[in-house]
């Protein structure tokens, strides 16, 4: 979960990138109505659909990083995308108006030419969204947050889309009058791409796509350079919002314990969260050997089972308390086992004859591969 002073730091940045966005919204679009500019009035229109991105993250922020609960094991990421699919359909629609709205304009001759002031508004668009993007893009980099560095290119976008306004407005002063209506539709076009690319990262996200190219090969880097990783396999990778989940089958060595298998797995799983600050979730599974990704048809038998069928034989050889541990490993579909005997029980006889006669317990099941004695 996002650590108070973060979720707080996310919060502070909209709220003020709000309160700017509200007011060059009502500014740009009452000069650019006063001023007959078609241009700035979209650019005013575009700057409350900043404001709407800014509640977005705010929103966002603060019910995506609650904590999992019964309903939602995951946590609640998901709401970050939800809402960004809602915001793109909304600045796809608007942009479509205001392309719908240029053209009118041109069509009938409405524009007129940009006074001073319809100049100077669009001059200060463009230094405010400017301030904007660097005030948002250095607070995001502080508490590493994908979503709020997101919204300050953002918001580096309204500055560019200001600048086009601002040439519009420049050459339709200067006699070019058709200029101010292009520039809005320029404008619009822009704010339907924004949407557009918006709407196709969270359906990426929702069609559960996984990290981008860049980024998986350094988590393959990441997991090879591991000691005790032999090889990997079935690496995948899922968004939830701004958040990874990773899961992987790592190979080890053939007869390491289940004990030292765990901590390689811990090593993985450490490395991976401190190299990605995205990652919220690692699963990694211990595997001594390549086996098919899908459900196997059969399994071999358990430890149960097997020892079931050999325990009454081997106790019937070997005296009372003899067998002191007993090992397995399962490799290359077969079973091998590592019998343990305690050897001051073993007096009557030597170790070369316990283990012909214990080898002849498993002549009959082809399973079980090898069976080594050891006494101790």
């Amino acid at each position: 979960m996002m650590s108070e002073s973060r979720l707080t730091t996310i919060k502070r940045v909209s709220i003020v990138s709000a309160l700017m966005n509200a007011l060059l919204a009502v500014y740009k679009m009452v000069v650019g109505w006063l001023g007959m500019s078609p241009a700035l009035f979209a650019d005013g229109i575009h700057s409350l659909s900043d404001l709407l991105c800014d509640g977005m993250v705010y929103l966002a922020g603060h019910y995506a990083h609650q904590d999992p609960d019964h309903d939602h094991p995951y946590g609640h990421w998901r709401y970050e995308t939800f809402a960004t699919i809602a915001l793109s359909i909304f600045l796809i629609l608007l942009g479509l108006g205001i392309v719908y709205d240029a053209i009118e304009h041109l069509l009938r001759g409405t524009t007129a030419q940009a006074g001073v002031l319809t100049i100077w508004a669009a001059l200060l668009s463009v230094l405010t969204n400017e301030w904007l993007f660097r005030f948002t893009l250095r607070a995001a980099r502080i508490v590493k947050s994908e979503m709020l560095e997101a919204n300050a290119y953002h918001s580096r976008g309204d500055s560019l889309s200001s600048v086009i306004v601002l040439i519009g407005l420049v050459a339709s002063y200067f006699g070019l009058h058709a200029m101010d209506a292009l520039a809005a539709m320029i404008v619009g076009f822009f704010i339907i791409k924004m949407g557009a690319n918006w709407s196709r990262r969270a359906l990426h996200e929702l069609s559960e796509g996984g990290v981008d190219d860049e980024q998986k090969q350094a988590i393959i880097d990441t997991i090879a350079a591991q000691a005790g990783v032999r090889q990997f396999h079935m690496l995948r990778t899922r968004r939830l919002g701004s958040k990874v989940f990773l899961d992987v089958h790592i190979n080890i060595d053939y007869y390491a314990s289940a004990s030292e298998g765990h901590f390689i797995g811990e090593q993985v799983r450490y490395a991976l969260a401190k190299a990605f600050d995205d990652m919220e979730d690692i699963t990694v599974h211990i595997d001594t050997e390549d086996h098919p990704e899908g459900i196997p048809e059969s399994l071999l038998p358990s430890r149960q089972a097997l020892l079931a069928e050999l325990m009454p034989q081997w106790q019937a050889l070997l005296p009372a308390d003899a067998i002191k541990r007993i090992t397995l490993h399962y490799l290359n579909q077969h079973i091998e086992l590592e019998l343990w005997l305690d050897a001051k029980v073993l007096k009557r006889a030597t170790v070369a004859q316990w283990q012909k006669r214990l080898h002849k317990t498993i002549a009959a099941m082809p399973v079980v591969s090898a069976l080594r004695v050891m006494v101790g």
